[in-house]
């Protein structure tokens, strides 16, 4: 599976880490969540990030950051995504939302990931 990093080409940040098998599909899927054809997104933040994006005229630049196996790939997505955003990244995910499946982390440990 890839994971990969959706970049705002306006500040060169990352604002969200996803993983998938299909990018192409799964493109498909966040732009629509976005509603870029309507005045409205759908709830979450990275569709509000995306629709904004979109609407002034500029697309996200896609990055493949890693191919893992199935097995890790929550864990993974999880650790792009906390490490980026410790490192100041605008990132969208609900981190708490990603752990589901995956070992609980102590403070020491994701304090670790960043490092």
């Amino acid at each position: 599976m890839k994971i990969y990093a959706l970049i705002d080409p306006r500040t060169n940040k990352i604002f969200y880490v996803g993983k998938t098998k299909d990018m192409y599909r799964r493109m498909r899927w966040h732009m629509s969540d976005a509603r870029v054809n309507s005045n409205e997104p759908l709830g979450s933040e990275m569709a509000i990030y995306l629709h904004r994006l979109v609407k002034s005229g500029l697309y996200p630049v896609i990055e493949i950051l890693e191919e893992v196996d199935e097995l890790v790939v929550n864990r993974i997505e999880w650790e792009w995504a906390l490490t980026l955003k410790l490192l100041g990244h605008p990132i969208t995910n609900r981190l708490t939302h990603m752990v589901k499946g995956t070992a609980e982390y102590t403070k020491q440990q994701l304090m670790n990931v960043a490092a």
